[in-house]
């Protein structure tokens, strides 16, 4: 419960602050976020591993959230279904 209500406060700052309208991202912003963040952690679990990483292609979801992706995380982005 208190998680909730921090983050409706988070997003009532955002608002107020910004004076925008409230915007909902929906359901794909928040699948393409799994999505990415599943990607991170295996890139992130083979470089445990001691597998190179750097030259790996990955296939990003279409709109994944804009973030700054961590070192030794490829961050180059091919079409979604083609050959890795």
């Amino acid at each position: 419960m208190i998680a909730i209500g921090h983050k409706i406060l988070i997003a009532s700052y955002f608002i107020l602050k910004d004076q925008v309208a409230y915007r909902d991202l929906g359901v794909a912003f928040l699948e393409n976020k799994r999505k990415t963040n599943q990607i991170h952690h295996h890139i992130k679990r083979l470089n445990e591993l001691g597998i190179d990483t750097e030259q790996l292609q990955v296939a990003y979801p279409k709109d994944s959230p804009k973030e700054s992706f961590p070192k030794g995380m490829p961050s180059g982005r091919i079409g979604i279904g083609e050959s890795l």
